[in-house]
Protein backbone atom coordinates (compact mmCIF):
# COMPACT_ATOMS: atom_id res chain seq x y z
CA UNK A 1 0.00 0.00 0.00
CA UNK A 2 1.45 3.27 -1.21
CA UNK A 3 0.57 6.31 0.64
CA UNK A 4 1.46 9.43 -0.53
CA UNK A 5 3.36 11.31 1.87
CA UNK A 6 1.78 14.37 2.56
CA UNK A 7 -1.13 12.34 3.83
CA UNK A 8 1.36 10.22 6.44
CA UNK A 9 2.72 13.84 7.59
CA UNK A 10 -1.62 14.84 7.82
CA UNK A 11 -2.42 11.85 9.93
CA UNK A 12 0.25 11.83 12.24
CA UNK A 13 -0.16 15.46 13.02
CA UNK A 14 -4.03 15.32 13.44
CA UNK A 15 -3.95 12.38 15.66
CA UNK A 16 -0.84 14.47 17.93
CA UNK A 17 -3.21 17.46 17.87
CA UNK A 18 -6.52 15.54 18.69
CA UNK A 19 -4.03 14.37 21.78
CA UNK A 20 -2.91 17.69 22.66
CA UNK A 21 -6.60 18.55 22.46
CA UNK A 22 -7.21 16.04 25.22
CA UNK A 23 -4.65 17.21 27.25
CA UNK A 24 -5.64 20.80 27.37
CA UNK A 25 -9.01 19.85 28.46
CA UNK A 26 -7.76 17.43 30.92
CA UNK A 27 -5.66 20.40 32.65
CA UNK A 28 -8.75 22.68 31.70
CA UNK A 29 -11.43 20.47 34.02
CA UNK A 30 -8.63 19.74 37.06
CA UNK A 31 -8.34 23.96 37.47
CA UNK A 32 -12.02 24.26 36.81
CA UNK A 33 -12.71 21.51 39.81
CA UNK A 34 -10.23 23.04 41.74
CA UNK A 35 -12.03 26.45 41.48
CA UNK A 36 -15.01 24.67 42.31
CA UNK A 37 -13.94 24.01 45.56
CA UNK A 38 -12.79 27.27 46.64
CA UNK A 39 -8.28 26.50 45.75
CA UNK A 40 -6.93 29.01 43.22
CA UNK A 41 -5.15 26.87 41.19
CA UNK A 42 -1.11 27.92 39.65
CA UNK A 43 1.02 25.44 37.60
CA UNK A 44 4.52 25.75 37.80
CA UNK A 45 6.69 24.30 34.49
CA UNK A 46 9.87 22.93 33.68
CA UNK A 47 11.05 20.97 30.77
CA UNK A 48 8.66 18.18 30.25
CA UNK A 49 7.54 18.31 34.28
CA UNK A 50 5.09 20.06 35.74
CA UNK A 51 3.80 20.38 38.81
CA UNK A 52 0.09 21.71 40.37
CA UNK A 53 -0.43 24.07 43.52
CA UNK A 54 -3.49 24.46 44.80
CA UNK A 55 -4.13 27.16 47.47
CA UNK A 56 -7.11 28.79 49.21
CA UNK A 57 -8.80 27.65 52.69
CA UNK A 58 -5.55 28.69 54.22
CA UNK A 59 -3.64 25.88 53.35
CA UNK A 60 -1.16 24.61 50.48
CA UNK A 61 -1.85 21.70 48.34
CA UNK A 62 1.28 21.26 45.73
CA UNK A 63 1.30 17.74 43.70
CA UNK A 64 4.38 16.16 42.91
CA UNK A 65 6.14 16.55 39.22
CA UNK A 66 4.46 14.76 36.76
CA UNK A 67 5.26 14.72 33.17
CA UNK A 68 3.51 17.36 30.95
CA UNK A 69 1.84 15.60 27.93
CA UNK A 70 1.22 18.74 26.49
CA UNK A 71 5.11 19.71 25.92
CA UNK A 72 5.98 15.72 25.39
CA UNK A 73 3.34 15.81 22.35
CA UNK A 74 5.04 18.51 21.24
CA UNK A 75 8.24 17.12 21.46
CA UNK A 76 7.10 13.98 19.35
CA UNK A 77 4.94 15.90 16.93
CA UNK A 78 8.85 17.98 16.05
CA UNK A 79 10.94 14.57 16.25
CA UNK A 80 7.99 12.70 13.81
CA UNK A 81 7.76 15.42 11.20
CA UNK A 82 11.87 16.19 11.54
CA UNK A 83 12.27 11.79 11.10
CA UNK A 84 9.57 12.04 8.13
CA UNK A 85 10.96 15.30 6.37
CA UNK A 86 14.72 13.64 6.76
CA UNK A 87 13.40 9.81 5.28
CA UNK A 88 11.37 12.08 2.27
CA UNK A 89 14.41 13.72 1.39
CA UNK A 90 17.05 11.45 1.99
CA UNK A 91 15.48 9.12 -0.80
CA UNK A 92 17.39 8.45 -3.73
CA UNK A 93 16.36 10.14 -7.21
CA UNK A 94 15.00 8.21 -9.40
CA UNK A 95 17.13 7.59 -12.43
CA UNK A 96 17.02 9.44 -15.32
CA UNK A 97 16.26 7.94 -18.61
CA UNK A 98 18.23 8.96 -21.81
CA UNK A 99 16.48 10.80 -23.77
CA UNK A 100 16.89 10.50 -27.41
CA UNK A 101 17.97 13.91 -29.27
CA UNK A 102 16.17 14.45 -32.74
CA UNK A 103 19.08 13.01 -34.73
CA UNK A 104 19.49 10.02 -33.03
CA UNK A 105 16.25 8.28 -34.29
CA UNK A 106 17.02 9.76 -37.77
CA UNK A 107 20.04 7.69 -37.79
CA UNK A 108 18.83 4.93 -35.84
CA UNK A 109 16.81 4.38 -39.09
CA UNK A 110 19.38 4.98 -41.46
CA UNK A 111 21.63 2.51 -39.99
CA UNK A 112 18.34 -0.20 -40.02
CA UNK A 113 17.76 0.81 -43.54
CA UNK A 114 21.54 0.12 -44.73
CA UNK A 115 21.55 -3.16 -42.88
CA UNK A 116 18.32 -4.23 -44.80
CA UNK A 117 20.11 -3.11 -48.01
CA UNK A 118 23.15 -4.76 -47.45
CA UNK A 119 20.91 -8.18 -47.00
CA UNK A 120 19.01 -7.86 -50.18
CA UNK A 121 22.20 -6.49 -51.99
CA UNK A 122 23.08 -10.22 -50.53
CA UNK A 123 20.66 -11.72 -51.97
CA UNK A 124 20.54 -10.87 -54.93
CA UNK A 125 24.11 -11.53 -55.89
Amino acid sequence: MNIPFSAKILVVNVVLILLAYLVYQDVAARNAYAGALNFAPSTSYSILIRALTLSGRGTVLTSPPTLDWFQLLVLIAAATDAYMFWGYFKRSPVPEQRSLTAAEPALASVKAFSKTSSLLAARVK
